[in-house]
């Protein structure tokens, strides 16, 4: 009985510790998400002083990229308050919106972010237009936008000169397939099961390219998995990869 207590007693200083521990490390995602989402907030305004001519006048293509570049620091302070709030009540699936979409818009949306990228790497990407009228699926186009932004920006940092990135869309009975092909360095046998989880990076990505967290595949999965679809990949090493991402069509 006496043994039984002792046991009781170290697990509430273990469980106690454990959640001292969780709100400290919530503590420094707010501090430190805050602080981002306040550097975000000062650049929007300089950029909307800019637009407004309020610091000189821009010509018509200077604001057009001006515009560009305001939008998508909107964009992602949207994305940092979502997680500012997920971290305060521990929920993230509360910060994922969903509606029906076009996301072959969105692809073409997204690719015009990667324009100057793949210039830089000498790599053409495509989105092959779909022969066949392509449902609208339901989704929260930001969270889908970062998947996208992953997938392009891995197969460009991986890419070989002079190579390609071709996206396609198709219908897949309930669901809507999305497809990302590369000809870049590709996935060894030995690293294939592992590429999905948190902070993993494969040993030629690191030689390839110092910088990664690998947390973008990680957080792929798990935003095409909250929206009921899946991901998974074929690959061969020098070859290419192929990466398969599902979403439902809207009903």
């Amino acid at each position: 009985m006496f043994k039984k207590v002792l046991s009781f007693v170290h697990l509430a200083r273990e469980n106690k510790k454990l959640k001292e521990e969780i709100a400290r490390r919530k503590d420094i995602v707010s501090a430190n998400v805050h602080q981002l989402r306040t550097s975000l907030t000062a650049i929007k305004w300089v950029l909307k002083m800019l637009l407004d001519g309020d610091i000189g006048t821009l010509t018509h293509d200077e604001k057009k990229y001006v515009q560009k570049i305001y939008d998508r620091t909107e964009r992602m302070i949207y994305l940092v308050s979502g997680v500012l709030e997920a971290n305060k009540n521990g929920n993230l699936r509360d910060t994922y919106t969903f509606k029906e979409g076009d996301i072959v818009a969105l692809i073409q949306d997204t690719l015009i972010d990667f324009s100057g990228e793949a210039f830089k790497y000498d790599i053409h990407i495509e989105l092959k237009k779909p022969t066949e009228r392509i449902p609208k699926v339901l989704m929260d186009s930001d969270k889908i936008r970062i998947v996208l932004q992953n997938l392009i920006e891995n197969a460009l940092k991986y890419g070989k000169s002079g190579g390609s990135i071709t996206i396609t869309a198709k219908q897949s009975g309930d669901f809507l397939e999305i497809q990302v092909v590369d000809t870049g360095i590709g996935i060894s046998e030995h690293d294939k099961s592992k590429i999905f989880e948190r902070f993993f990076r494969a040993e030629n990505a690191k030689s390839k390219s110092k910088t990664g967290t690998g947390l973008g595949l990680y957080m792929t999965r798990h935003i095409i998995e909250e929206h009921g679809g899946s991901i998974w990949f074929e690959s061969q090493q020098k070859r290419g990869t192929t990466f398969h991402f599902t979403i439902p069509v809207a009903r």
